[in-house]
């Protein structure tokens, strides 16, 4: 089993992104969760999640990533979220989480979606 890890940084002065790494199971989402509400009190125009780096994402997981999207509509900013690899999309893709939240390829794009 592989840890968990997240790292917070900015793509600009009002763009962060959450990177995520190894495996989002129910253990490590109280993690998550608590730094995507400290992110969204800094009130960017935009949050990118990256999970590029994610190995596995269970239905938990899945529920932060919702979860978050509603709190960005409601709030007023873009919630972005970078494609992770094959088997993280598979998931997304069974259960329909492809069709609910705005994926982008490159953290970079995030950065031309908040210039328009």
């Amino acid at each position: 089993m592989r840890g968990f890890s997240l790292t917070v940084d900015r793509l600009a002065p009002n763009v962060m992104r959450i990177a995520l790494r190894g495996e989002l199971d129910l253990s490590r989402t109280l993690l998550l969760e608590t730094e995507l509400h400290a992110v969204e009190a800094m009130r960017p125009d935009a949050v990118v999640i990256d999970l590029r780096e994610l190995d596995f994402v269970d239905s938990s997981g899945v529920a932060r990533l919702i979860s978050a999207r509603r709190r960005a509509i409601r709030g007023g900013w873009e919630l972005l979220v970078v494609r992770g690899g094959e088997a993280v999309q598979k998931i997304m893709t069974i259960a329909a989480i492809d069709r609910a939240l705005p994926f982008i390829d490159d953290p970079a794009e995030a950065l031309a979606v908040v210039a328009t």
